[in-house]
């Protein structure tokens, strides 16, 4: 079964060899479940671009939910060492790009420490046992 992508949303172009992302559309929470699914489905497909950038010139609208998936991109190319170059983002919606990144991106820290302050507090009191 083929994955039906949100057509405005995200697409994949191809240019002289080189696949880059296009995104469209509004990218904010009244499109929620299909901002959802095109952003699962871009991250599916993300072994396929060879010059990771996403350009968000044709987007008509984006608030906090489309940062926090801009975000969520961004991060999934940092975690295979790529940066995820954005253009098009005007500057208003690039400051809240920024912010929901660097929140989500300590937010996300703070929860994989969690389980190792737990380690670290279980330790102690089986050595005080």
């Amino acid at each position: 079964m083929e994955r039906q992508q949100p057509p405005d949303l995200i697409s994949a172009v191809k240019r002289d060899g080189i696949t880059r992302l296009v995104a469209g559309g509004s990218w904010t929470a009244a499109r929620a479940q299909d901002l959802d699914r095109a952003v699962t489905i871009a991250l599916a497909d993300a072994e396929a671009l060879n010059a990771p950038s996403i350009d968000f010139q044709h987007v008509a609208a984006f608030d906090t939910f489309g940062a926090w998936h801009l975000a969520k991109l961004s991060r999934a190319f940092d975690k295979h060492g790529l940066s995820l170059e954005i253009a098009g983002l005007g500057e208003p919606s690039w400051r809240l790009f920024e912010a929901v990144y660097h929140a989500s991106s300590l937010a996300e820290a703070q929860k994989l420490a969690e389980p190792r302050r737990l380690n670290s507090v279980q330790a102690i009191g089986k050595a005080v046992l």
